[in-house]
C-alpha cells in the first residue's frame, strides 16, 4: 500500500515537472504584446485648457468668456497690466445679487521690457489703484511648481459692488503669465480654494 502511493506521488511529481517544462519552452515570439497603461489618474470634473505657453486645469461647469458669449477665440489685452489676455473663465453660480456669474479669473502673459526689473513690471498694473482712497495690496512672495511668483491680493471695484482680488504673477524666462483671480467679497473664501486648485494645475510650457 505505501508502495503505491510512492508511486502515485512520483507520478504527481514528474507530471508537475513536464508542465513546467513546457511553460519555459513556450515561444516568446509569438506571445501576444500588452500595452502599458496610463498610470496618470484619471481628472474627473475639469476641463484643460493647454496651448504652446501653458497648461491648466478649471472647473468643468466654469465657462470660457467666449463661450459665455458664443464667439470665436480672440486673444486681447489687458491695457491696465500691459499684458495679453490668454484665457478668461467664469463660474455659473448666481448669488444674493442676483448676479449669474460671480467668480473669474483671467490668465495673462506679460513680456518683461528691457531695461525694467519684475517689479517695476508688476507696479505699472497698480497705478490704477491710487484711484481709490485707503487702497492696500498685501504681497507674498511664493512658489508656482517650482517657480518663482508673487501673490498679491486688494480690494477694487468692478462696477458695483467691490471685488477682492487675487493676482499672482509667475515667472518664467522673459515673461510673466499671471492668473488674476476675482469675486465678490461675500463669495471670496467659498471661491479661493477653486482659485488655488486653478494656480496649482498651472504647468509652464519653456
Amino acid at each position: 500500500m505505501m508502495a503505491r502511493g510512492f508511486s502515485l506521488c512520483v507520478l504527481f511529481i514528474s507530471l508537475l515537472i513536464t508542465a513546467c517544462g513546457l511553460t519555459v519552452g513556450i515561444d516568446r515570439d509569438h506571445i501576444p504584446s500588452v500595452t502599458a497603461m496610463d498610470t496618470k489618474p484619471i481628472e474627473t470634473g475639469l476641463k484643460v485648457y493647454s496651448d504652446d505657453l501653458l497648461q491648466l486645469a478649471y472647473p468643468k461647469s466654469w465657462l470660457t468668456l467666449d463661450e459665455v458669449f458664443n464667439r470665436t477665440s480672440s486673444r486681447i489685452q489687458n491695457k491696465e497690466f500691459g499684458a495679453r489676455i490668454i484665457l478668461t473663465i467664469t463660474n455659473n453660480s448666481p448669488n444674493s445679487y442676483g448676479d449669474k456669474y460671480t467668480a473669474w479669473c483671467d490668465v495673462m502673459d506679460k513680456s518683461l521690457t528691457e531695461g525694467y526689473s519684475r517689479d517695476e513690471s508688476m507696479a505699472s498694473a497698480y497705478m490704477i489703484l491710487k484711484n481709490y482712497p485707503q487702497y492696500k495690496v498685501s504681497e507674498t512672495m511664493m512658489t508656482v511648481n517650482g517657480k518663482d511668483a508673487v501673490e498679491k491680493i486688494y480690494r477694487r471695484p468692478r462696477g458695483e459692488p467691490w471685488y477682492q482680488v487675487r493676482d499672482v504673477w509667475i515667472f518664467g524666462s522673459g515673461k510673466s503669465i499671471i492668473l488674476s483671480c476675482y469675486s465678490h467679497s461675500d463669495d471670496y473664501e467659498e471661491n479661493f480654494r477653486i482659485f488655488q486648485d486653478i494656480l496649482n494645475s498651472i504647468e509652464i510650457k519653456e
